[in-house]
């Protein structure tokens, strides 16, 4: 995307925001003495980029709503 392109479809950022969560189980299992607070974090993190998907979902299917209204 060079600078001045048209903003990218919300729906492309979602294998992105799948690949983070993802990343953040890979943190996870990749290492094992991880503090509690460290594991609640990475929780955290993966609520928020699933949350983050929803989100984008659900736009993308009210523009689309919008979009066929007469």
């Amino acid at each position: 995307m060079a600078r001045g392109d048209p903003p990218v479809a919300f729906e492309r950022m979602l294998p992105w925001l799948r690949g983070a969560e993802l990343g953040m189980y890979g943190l996870e299992e990749s290492c094992p003495d991880l503090s509690p607070s460290a594991r609640a974090e990475i929780d955290h993190r993966r609520l928020v980029f699933t949350e983050c998907a929803n989100a984008v979902r659900k736009t993308a299917e009210l523009r689309d709503a919008q979009a066929k209204k007469p």
